[in-house]
């Protein structure tokens, strides 16, 4: 019993030992283009991309594009921080994810794979001028190698505790 329950230590103490860091994606800026009006500009810092509109109005089309280092489900947020400004339609590798009115847009569960990815939207601006804004990625949280072999320790330490015998009580008489 005793020792049954020093391999479940042991066991437990080298997963969590084994565990690494929660690997975080990288995107790699491809191109910005745009369609209509305007030219677009992009910078990257982490899993933000900002874009610069510049001489955008009326509707326009632009898309950016890049390369995801991490498949998953992700979280995309697009935001325009321009007066007046709505996104009509925002697609991800071309499947539509939003359609309707507004300056921000937020979906999740949007699967990306490694490789070459974009995001294309339609906006629509009321006067000439600059539509600044940014795309985010997050991709949903996955449980660390840690938390898991904590689980699977719980789960252990229940079940030893479940099968462990029970010495029997006697009566006493008085």
């Amino acid at each position: 019993m005793r020792t049954r329950l020093l391999a479940t230590a042991a066991f437990a103490l080298a997963a969590l030992t084994a565990g690494s860091a929660a690997s975080a994606a990288t995107l790699v800026l491809g191109t910005c283009t745009t369609t209509g009006v305007g030219t677009i500009s992009c910078t990257q810092s982490g899993d933000t991309i900002s874009y610069n509109e510049t001489g955008a109005t009326g509707t326009y089309n632009s898309t950016i594009n890049f390369t995801n280092s991490l498949a998953g489900t992700y979280e995309v947020i697009l935001e325009s921080t321009t007066a007046g400004f709505n996104f009509t339609n925002v697609s991800v590798n071309g499947s539509t994810v939003f359609s309707g009115s507004g300056h921000i847009v937020d979906v999740a569960g949007i699967p990306l794979g490694l490789g070459p990815d974009n995001v294309t939207f339609t906006a629509s601006v009321p006067t000439t001028g600059a539509d600044t804004g940014s795309v985010s990625f997050t991709i949903a949280s996955v449980p660390e190698p840690a938390t898991w072999a904590m689980m699977l320790l719980g789960f252990g330490g229940i079940g030893v505790a479940m099968r462990r015998r029970r010495l029997p009580v006697l009566s006493q008489l008085a």
